[in-house]
Parts: structure tokens; sequence; C-alpha cells
């Protein structure tokens, strides 16, 4: 048996015109769409907590200094030592530094690049970058410098407080 014969005319096939698919639409989105926004929102979210975070735990931090400048300010009206009272401001400056500031900042400084960290040239006490340096380490130390200190360290850690981080 023969197989029939194609028709070899165009015109008499059975064919049917070609029709594309409608393009693809921009709504609904795909699910990555979705989640961008939901990602950027979470983003947004960590970022406000760390840096609630961050103010709160620099907030205690220098008020925890505020309350233990104080402290020493009372215990030197009290038992007047000056050295231990300049040395005690000295420590507390170094570690209220070295809680709020990276390390390598702060931690090994010494001299002018300790004082550049407190930013002691900007401060109304003409000899007070000096006695930062020198009184912790003296024999003895002048009321009027540690009030000097004092006053330095009080104000210091208003300027931290009033500073944005």
């Amino acid at each position: 048996m023969q197989s029939p014969a194609l028709p070899t005319d165009p015109s008499t096939l059975p064919l049917r015109d070609i029709h594309l698919p409608e393009g693809v639409g921009w709504w609904p989105p795909a699910p990555g769409w979705w989640l961008l926004p939901v990602l950027l929102l979470l983003g947004l979210v960590a970022l406000w907590y760390s840096r609630l975070l961050y103010r709160r735990r620099r907030y205690s931090a220098v008020n925890m200094a505020k309350q233990e400048l104080a402290g020493i300010r009372s215990r030197y009206d009290t038992d007047r030592d000056a050295v231990h009272c300049a040395r005690a401001i000295s420590s507390l400056l170094r570690r209220v530094s070295i809680s709020l500031f990276p390390r390598v900042e702060s931690a090994g400084l010494t001299g002018k690049e300790w004082l550049e960290v407190l930013q002691v040239e900007g401060h109304a006490g003409g000899n007070t970058s000096q006695l930062l340096l020198e009184a912790p380490y003296r024999h003895q130390v002048a009321e009027a410098e540690v009030d000097a200190l004092y006053g330095f360290c009080s104000d210091w850690l208003e300027q931290l407080t009033r500073s944005k981080p």
C-alpha cells in the first residue's frame, strides 16, 4: 500500500496562523520582589535597634562615669588626698575612653596622642593638657590642679553626653 500523496500547494495545507502569547505583566511580581521590601524593612529595623543599643550603652557609661566622678570628688573632700584624686580621675578618663571608643584609638596612647583623643586643646584650662599627662605620676598635686582636673573631666563627660554618636 502506498501512502497518500502529500499536497504540495501550501494553500491547501490545514495550517493555522501563529499566535504569540501575551506579554508577561508586571503584576503580581515574582517572589524575590516581595522579599526585597521585607528584607529592607528588617535591615532598617536592625539598624535602628543597634543605634538605640549603642546610645543606651554610651549614655549609661557616661552616667556611671559621672557618678564615679562625684564619688571621687566626695572622697577628695573627705580625705584631701590630691595625688589619689588625680590618679583616680586619670584612670576614670582612660576607662571611659576605652569603653566608648575602639581600643586601638585610646588604650595604649600616651602624650599628645592621648590628649588628641580627649581633645584637650579646645578646653579653656590653659595648663590642663600638661596636668593630664603629669599629675597622676607626681608625688604632690596642688588643690587648684585637682580642681582643674575635676573640671576638665566633668566638662568632657558632659560633652560626651551632648555629642551625637
